[in-house]
């Protein structure tokens, strides 16, 4: 008999990953598809910010909205001078800018990982955006937003 080539096939199931640019606001942890991120833009400036969170901002000769998510997703407005806009294409072709204090990351998360968020948290006026909460080494989760809902 032998031992180099065993005789029993061992399975391994692959799990597959999903690729996100993770960020921060205030507290809470966010994610977005990787494949919606077009660029990362160090310093800018937008205009004509509205109480909604709404702006504007002229980049590489276009001009591109802006959703300032702290405005829309955090309870307490601690809202921190945006450094870095992440600059997404939607499915419709649309662009957005997201504005963030810090330089976002890449994460990649095996699609396990991803879990329905509790129904009871739900009620409690969470935006429609806020699709799975993506739990990864017992930190503190963060919540993966879909961008096609974020502005529906």
């Amino acid at each position: 008999m032998n031992n180099r080539f065993p005789s029993k096939r061992q399975n391994y199931t692959r799990i597959p990953t999903k690729k996100l640019v993770y960020f921060e606001l205030g507290k809470e942890k966010y994610a977005v598809a990787i494949e919606q991120v077009n660029y990362v833009v160090h310093e800018f400036t937008f205009h004509g910010v509205m109480e909604n969170g709404i702006s504007i901002v002229q980049e590489r000769d276009r001009t591109i909205p802006i959703i300032d998510l702290s405005v829309i997703f955090l309870s307490s407005k601690e809202v921190r001078q945006s450094q870095y806009l992440i600059v997404c294409k939607l499915d419709s072709g649309n662009i957005l800018g997201i504005p963030l204090p810090d330089m976002p990351a890449i994460l990649e998360v095996p699609t396990d990982k991803f879990t329905d968020i509790p129904e009871l948290y739900r009620q409690n006026n969470l935006h429609p955006a806020v699709e799975k909460i993506i739990q990864v080494m017992d930190k503190v989760p963060i919540f993966y937003i879909n961008l096609e809902k974020i502005i529906k």
